[in-house]
């Protein structure tokens, strides 16, 4: 007898979680580039999102940081341009059916005033 475990994740993917494909640092003098590439679920197409960690000239450079940093930077980026593809969708699909509840009012008022 098997035990299953996780009885409660689903083996169905979510259909909106963004997957990154590729993490890619540029480091310069001082100057670190994080470059994303990710899939867009909703069109299955890759997506490229960067962030920059700059270091003052006075103070020290420490690699590691500025990784973080620009990652962070890098996915905080990827986070809100998916949002606002999401918002835009949604907006354009609201829109729609505001048209249609005030058409289904307009007909119901019709039949009513019919009476």
């Amino acid at each position: 007898m098997s035990k299953r475990r996780n009885k409660s994740k689903s083996n169905i993917p979510n259909p909106y979680k963004l997957r990154i494909d590729e993490v890619k640092y540029n480091i310069g003098n001082k100057y670190i580039e994080c470059v994303i590439r990710y899939v867009n679920p909703i069109t299955n197409s890759l997506q490229i999102s960067k962030g920059v960690a700059n270091c003052n000239p006075e103070d020290v450079f420490n690699v590691e940081v500025g990784k973080h940093l620009a990652e962070g930077r890098a996915k905080y980026n990827m986070y809100k341009r998916y949002k606002e593809y999401i918002n835009n969708i949604t907006n354009n699909i609201t829109d729609k059916y505001d048209i249609l509840l005030i058409r289904e009012l307009k007909h119901i008022q019709d039949i009513i005033n019919e009476l």
